[in-house]
């Protein structure tokens, strides 16, 4: 494990979590999420815990591997740190997080991640970056020239999703993130959840969703949509860091056909 000012997991390309541990500075214990009911939360309370009970190595073994998505948003300084997630064999886990700004902190870190799904037979992977407010621009041009991702075999993508970009279902989410954080709601009825992380939790079960009404010429439409980033820093004094991250590895597979808040995909379709 390295311990500099990235906590990261061990490149073994064996079960999930099988052979490091998070590096989770500020938290201890496991904390309580405040009360939201199943209709105003991004992620249902009781999915959630339902999927962090369930068994990762037997999803983990049972599950495709040759397609992967890593999700990663970037730290805006301060109290911020960056995260990695990856969606990959039925699990969602979190690879790092990241305590700095540099561009090259996080290449390492997704580099190694890159590394560890070719090793476990991934064929197609696309790294979706938070492109809000610019922090993850260095990342996304310095993976466009990294050759590790012509190694995967039926394509590898570095994607660009703007959060408040539009919508890739119209039917659904009123912008891109409600889309993604109700794919996340969507997606923990099946998969695992790796590893204990109570402000994940709080991320996604706690952050609200509310109804609004949507014009598409002269249709109407009742749609969802997140509740803003700087509403839930209110309510819990830092940022959503953690389910940004969950939400950008587990959007609708493939971000880069997407035409919604995806502004630009680089690499081999």
């Amino acid at each position: 494990m390295v311990r500099t000012r990235i906590g990261l997991r061990s490149s073994s390309p064996g079960g999930p979590g099988s052979t490091g541990s998070h590096v989770l500075p500020g938290v201890a214990g496991v904390g309580e999420v405040p009360p939201t009911t199943a209709a105003d939360a991004a992620v249902s309370p009781a999915l959630y815990r339902a999927a962090a009970a369930r068994d990762s190595s037997e999803v983990f073994q049972r599950s495709d591997s040759t397609r992967a998505s890593i999700g990663v948003d970037c730290a805006r300084g301060g109290e911020d740190a960056g995260c990695v997630y990856v969606r990959w064999r039925g699990c969602l886990e979190q690879r790092a997080l990241v305590h700095d700004r540099d561009s090259g902190a996080y290449l390492a870190v997704v580099v190694e991640e890159l590394s560890r799904l070719l090793r476990g037979g991934c064929r197609e992977v696309e790294v979706r970056v938070d492109a809000g407010g610019g922090y993850g621009g260095g990342l996304v041009d310095a993976l466009r020239g990294a050759r590790i991702l012509d190694l995967f075999a039926a394509g590898g993508r570095v994607v660009e999703c703007h959060f408040w970009g539009t919508s890739y279902d119209s039917e659904v989410g009123a912008d891109w993130a409600s889309c993604a954080y109700l794919d996340v709601g969507e997606d923990v009825r099946e998969l695992a959840l790796v590893g204990e992380d109570p402000e994940l939790e709080e991320d996604l079960c706690a952050r609200k969703v509310r109804w609004v009404v949507r014009s598409d010429g002269d249709e109407k439409r009742d749609v969802r949509q997140l509740e803003r980033k700087e509403e839930f820093r209110r309510r819990f004094g830092r940022s959503p860091d953690r389910g940004d991250a969950a939400a950008l590895a587990c959007a609708r597979w493939p971000q880069s056909r997407e035409r919604g808040g995806v502004t630009s995909a680089y690499g081999r379709r």
